[in-house]
């Protein structure tokens, strides 16, 4: 009997010593190393998993807004779920999370019809991996499902109720937490998960800190988990941090993946170091792989040339950057707009200290971004003066100075422009966090509504997101 035992705890560890291998391969790019190794797997999860890596860890290396670049790999991938002869409980939640992904990014992109038919067939997929309780990996869908349907902002459920479905938030953290914990199969895989719903859904950005800062210690020489930690440095303001990271990538290149020389630009260009600011972005623009973000590099240099009094090579970029007419991103469709302005304008000194006092705080510099703020505080551009208390209230929260903030946020409401109307929903948000430190409720839920009352404006998608996910979470 104690053989018995030892030789199923052996296979246990060989078998959980296969997945990390295979993951490690993976994780560093050696994909046809990883192949011969799922080779060797039992027959259950062996062509799933050898169908599955390829599309998900592959598919991080592309931002969302690829979507056609997604959806034609997945559609091949789901045909080819479809028909292998393999375990049924694998194959149902595989094709679960990949439809609900589909849904995410339909809906994302506004494409409502689509996101429901894949939803609705995730949904159902997940109900069946119930049948499935004594295995572990099929309550990942489980879990996920439940997160999806319990961030739901409370002002929509009813339209889930209606259908008949319904999520609990804590409990798909909970559960998805603990799969975590209890796998070695796609361990690492869960992680990266983990670092994304913390990041983009739960706006907890420490916890998503924490996890791609495990993964990048774990595996020091990928540079795709060293690009993630990179932009978090940079997302932290620790400009030193994220130009090592970023500088590694660029080092170290993944095939077809160009964001870290876009981003290494901004960390220059945070410090004002314009020419080196310059030369990353003009090394990202070369390259031809997707159009995200290259809207907003060409109007980034455009800014640079007009700080250095350059008005030709300026107009040049401008020009440039209003060519990517498409539905990108929030950065390139604001890039596109100011674009189409600043070609037949010149920037008045005002604005163009403005600029610098932008990018200035956006890498910590908080006192020299205050300074220049101070220099034009009394403008009769109502544009500029909105400006000015916006950057104004940002630099002195950030400096946790609490009062002054919402000072000069109050002042945002008391100017009326149409022009920058952005700044208005996102200073009510921003107040929202104040009086979330200071414990006061009522407040908190008044100005994350006030926010969502504003419609039609500059980078609307993004700070929905984050409103309806803190309501979501404080009314459950």
């Amino acid at each position: 009997m104690k053989i018995l035992i030892f030789l199923f705890l052996f296979f246990q560890l060989v078998c959980a010593q296969n997945y990390l291998d295979i993951e490690k391969k993976i994780l560093n790019f050696q994909f046809l190393s990883a192949d011969s190794l799922i080779k060797k797997l039992q027959n259950s999860p062996q062509k799933i998993y050898f169908h599955h890596h390829n599309l998900f860890y592959q598919q991080f290396f592309y931002e969302n807004y690829q979507s056609e670049m997604f959806f034609s790999k997945s559609d091949s991938l789901i045909h080819r779920l479809y028909n292998l002869k393999a375990s049924e409980e694998w194959k149902v939640s595989f094709l679960g999370e990949m439809y609900l992904e589909r849904c995410i990014i339909a809906f994302l992109q506004k494409s409502y019809w689509n996101a429901y038919k894949n939803f609705k067939e995730s949904y159902k997929l997940a109900q069946k991996t119930k049948n499935y309780s004594q295995m572990i990996f099929p309550k990942r869908l489980q879990s996920l499902m439940e997160i999806f349907l319990g961030s739901i902002p409370t002002k929509y459920k009813w339209i889930t109720d209606f259908m008949g479905y319904s999520g609990n938030l804590e409990k798909g953290i909970q559960n998805f937490h603990q799969i975590i914990f209890k796998t070695e199969i796609l361990k690492n895989e869960n992680q990266v998960l983990d670092f994304y719903l913390s990041k983009h859904l739960f706006n907890d950005h420490q916890s998503a800190f924490h996890a791609i800062e495990k993964l990048n210690k774990n595996y020091p020489e990928n540079p795709f988990f060293a690009y993630l930690l990179g932009i978090n440095y940079l997302d932290r303001k620790e400009l030193q941090k994220a130009k090592q990271k970023l500088i590694f990538c660029i080092k170290n290149p993944i095939k077809d993946f160009d964001y870290p020389a876009y981003h290494l630009a901004h960390c220059y260009m945070y410090e004002l170091q314009l020419d080196s600011a310059q030369y990353f972005l003009e090394k990202f623009i070369e390259k031809k792989r997707g159009n995200i973000f290259k809207a907003d590099a060409n109007y980034k240099i455009g800014i640079i040339y007009c700080l250095k009094n350059q008005k030709s090579d300026a107009q040049k970029y401008f020009y440039r950057a209003i060519q990517f007419e498409e539905q990108i991103s929030d950065k390139d469709l604001y890039a596109i707009k100011q674009s189409k302005e600043l070609i037949f304008k010149t920037l008045t000194n005002e604005e163009l200290q403005l600029f610098q006092a932008r990018w200035l705080f956006d890498g910590g510099n908080y006192s020299q971004s205050l300074r220049i703020l101070n220099q034009i505080s009394h403008s009769p551009n109502l544009d500029i003066s909105l400006e000015i208390f916006y950057r104004k209230a940002r630099v002195y929260h950030e400096m946790k100075n609490l009062d002054k903030a919402l000072e000069f946020y109050q002042k945002v409401f008391e100017i009326h422009t149409a022009r920058n109307l952005w700044m208005k929903p996102y200073s009510a948000y921003f107040i929202a966090l104040i009086y979330d430190e200071k414990k006061d409720i009522n407040k908190v839920k008044f100005y994350l509504n006030k926010s969502l009352s504003y419609k039609n404006y500059d980078f609307q998608t993004s700070l929905e997101q984050k409103v309806k996910t803190k309501l979501s979470k404080m009314l459950n």
